[in-house]
């Protein structure tokens, strides 16, 4: 269930980003009642067609000991990355969370 909140993150800061492709590596058990914290690196991103492809590395981690339980790699296509950019400087901004 924790790689699912890799998507889900996605999906709640860049609404309408197609989610191509996630390969992951389970590194540690996560029990039931356990906090849990997803991150989302951006490593790269390029202009292909007038589409922005962006790849991530991804963790979550067991928060109390910020243990990496789930890590991997994930590629998502952008349509509109002027709404990308404004979005990115609001979060750098302290804007939003």
């Amino acid at each position: 269930l924790c790689a699912s909140l890799i998507p889900a993150l996605f999906a709640a800061r860049l609404p309408g980003a197609v989610y191509v492709s996630q390969g992951l590596e389970f590194r540690a058990p996560v029990f039931v009642g356990d906090t849990v914290e997803a991150e989302i690196l951006v490593e790269r991103a390029k202009d292909l067609r007038g589409r922005l492809v962006v790849d991530c590395a991804t963790h979550v981690y067991v928060r109390t000991e910020r243990e990496v339980a789930v890590q991997g790699k994930a590629r998502v296509l952008l349509d509109d990355y002027e709404r990308l950019l404004q979005r990115a400087s609001s979060l750098i901004a302290g804007q939003e969370r």
